[in-house]
């Protein structure tokens, strides 16, 4: 009697077991799993200053790794266990390691990529004029250059790389280096983007200011990310060659992501006319 009675609890306890799973696969709230990123060491960078530029190492270095954050695309190592880790490893320089250098420490990491870079800085003040032995006004400028280069683990080769710099003039050392710091990021970040954009499809126009696409939480998407849809003119014979040349790729609106999906989203429109958009276009990813 007693085993009859266990083993019916062990099937009711079965019974709503599946029901949760069931309601959690039907409830469209439940947070769905998202893809695997690839895992990122970025390394110290190497790098010079002169004048009164001095060595901003770590605050570059965690701009790029804020940036390449922000792609989504890869899964960056924490920076204390990097440190841990290069000690552990006796690579302490690890900025200036090379390619070959890198890979053989990607593989003690366990990442498939490994960013090494290094920079170069300059900031010098300048003097407006002088009136009896006295500076009237001055003011600081200077430029900062960065080369990043993505190293393939595996292979040891350099699969991309990427280049950006800032300038900036103002009133103070350190009024300049901030300057000299956010140019340089916004930089960075445009070309990340180029590189790494996202694209989709318009699936269908819900409404005037709404659309669904074929993004969703399986490319890593969220909520107010911003995208363009492209749609390209048709595609003509050249009156010479007789080539056809494809249509040249037009901006027809821009709209922002609003709800996400597992393999969908909405977008609500910021410009651009709902006329215009159809079923097929692409979508690309733009500067967040």
């Amino acid at each position: 009697m007693h085993w009859r009675r266990s083993m019916g609890l062990v099937l009711l306890g079965m019974a709503l077991a599946l029901g949760s799973l069931r309601a959690l696969a039907q409830d469209p709230a439940a947070e769905p799993p998202f893809r695997e990123l690839a895992r990122l060491a970025v390394l110290p960078l190497k790098g010079e200053g002169e004048g009164h530029f001095g060595t901003p190492t770590d605050e570059l270095t965690q701009m790029i790794v804020d940036k390449f954050l922000r792609t989504r695309r890869f899964d960056i190592m924490e920076r204390h266990r990097l440190d841990q880790l290069l000690h552990e490893t006796k690579f302490q320089n690890a900025g200036l390691v090379d390619d070959s250098s890198a890979a053989r420490l990607g593989r003690l990491l366990g990442v498939k990529w490994v960013l090494v870079g290094s920079y170069k800085g300059e900031l010098v003040s300048l003097y407006g004029g002088t009136h009896a032995e006295t500076t009237l006004f001055s003011y600081f400028t200077g430029k900062l250059v960065l080369h990043l280069r993505m190293v393939n683990v595996e292979s040891g080769k350099i699969q991309e790389t990427f280049n950006a710099e800032g300038a900036c003039r103002d009133g103070t050392v350190t009024k300049t280096m901030a300057g000299l710091m956010d140019a340089c990021a916004l930089n960075l970040e445009r070309e990340l983007t180029a590189k790494f954009t996202l694209r989709g499809y318009v699936l269908k126009v819900i409404s005037e200011k709404e659309i669904m696409a074929d993004l969703g939480h399986k490319d890593g998407l969220t909520v107010g990310d911003r995208f363009r849809i492209v749609a390209f003119t048709e595609d003509v014979v050249h009156p010479i060659t007789g080539k056809l040349i494809k249509g040249a790729p037009r901006i027809v609106a821009e709209a922002q992501v609003a709800t996400v999906g597992e393999e969908s989203c909405l977008l609500t429109l910021t410009s651009g006319k709902p006329a215009d958009i159809k079923p097929g276009q692409t979508l690309e990813s733009g500067t967040r």
